[in-house]
């Protein structure tokens, strides 16, 4: 089941960490996200799992390019039922380092049941007032599961797409800091490199969007979401 409680002092519980990618708008870029880590992941070593529950498949269609190119496997579990989304996150956890959710927008039900199986939450936004509404919502979604649950549920807001120097951005930055919202201090740029992998089955290249999902893997790592070594290279050293 998802992790409660604490480890020891020095150890770390060998099951991965799951992480629901959630946002009632589509259009965010929530399978891009899944995309650039787990790919990034894959590379650098950890055993990585995606459970796709959008209807689109938009990413089981980018992980069939990808694994034709003979990259480091990635898991995929793609169209699971409402009902074993639990069941099927709780198993990839025991066998990976972490299981990424790709969820659906547009208010879709299996959303709860994705933010119920989760350890952490990305909420992804862009900078427009209509996807910051958006985003709020979701927190509140994040924080009924986490009370249904009878435990915490932490969660950052991602912006992503943004156009850096702009008055919009800056406002956006601005109106999260009112709501008292955590977010994630990297921000994902609107960068063709992160089109074109999606279409590619590539992990995104060049250097600005390459170092801004290592700066993502960098945070989620010091922040205790994603765990600093895979657990079979903390085997090897034990």
């Amino acid at each position: 089941m998802p992790q409660n409680s604490a480890a020891p002092a020095g150890a770390r519980d060998l099951r991965g960490i799951v992480i629901t990618v959630a946002s009632s708008k589509g259009g965010v870029g929530k399978t891009q996200i899944c995309q650039s880590l787990s790919g990034r992941l894959a590379e650098i070593g950890y055993k990585v799992a995606v459970v796709d529950i959008d209807p689109s498949l938009a990413f089981s269609s980018w992980h069939a390019l990808y694994s034709e190119q003979g990259r480091k496997p990635i898991t995929l579990a793609s169209s699971v039922p409402e009902r074993d989304i639990f069941k099927t996150t709780d198993s990839l956890a025991e066998r990976h380092d972490v299981v990424l959710l790709d969820t659906a927008g547009f208010g879709a039900s299996n959303v709860i049941f994705a933010i119920g199986s989760a350890d952490y939450v990305v909420i992804p936004t862009q900078t427009s007032a209509k996807d910051l509404v958006e985003a709020e919502d979701m927190v509140g979604k994040v924080r009924s599961s986490a009370r249904m649950a009878n435990r915490e549920i932490d969660y950052r807001i991602l912006l992503n797409r943004v156009k850096p120097g702009t008055r919009v951005l800056a406002h956006s930055l601005s109106e999260l800091e009112r709501q008292e919202h955590p977010r994630l201090r990297t921000m994902l740029s609107d960068l063709t490199a992160f089109c074109e992998s999606s279409f590619s089955g590539m992990v995104p290249r060049g250097d600005l969007a390459s170092g801004q999902i290592d700066r993502l893997i960098d945070e989620l790592i010091e922040i205790g979401w994603i765990p600093d070594r895979p657990a079979e290279e903390l085997a090897e050293a034990s």
